[in-house]
């Protein structure tokens, strides 16, 4: 026992803690993808689409001189 919390309580803490992070992780909300293009073929531009085409809920492209990348 540490002070008055019994040690198995403290470690379902860390494991819920633990939990809500990785939860944060493997399904954010919104994810930015850096290098995004609108030239075709590139890497930046079939990532984005793929994101797109899952469904992603909430995606930002980055690129540092487009404004608009695919619509």
């Amino acid at each position: 026992m540490i002070g008055k919390i019994p040690i198995g309580i403290l470690e379902r803490i860390r494991m819920s803690d633990t939990t809500k992070d990785l939860e944060r992780i493997f399904h954010p909300r919104a994810i930015s993808i850096i290098g995004s293009s609108s030239r075709a073929g590139s890497f930046g531009r079939l990532f984005l689409e793929g994101m797109i085409r899952m469904g992603f809920p909430a995606i930002y492209p980055v690129h540092p001189s487009e404004k608009e990348l695919l619509d």
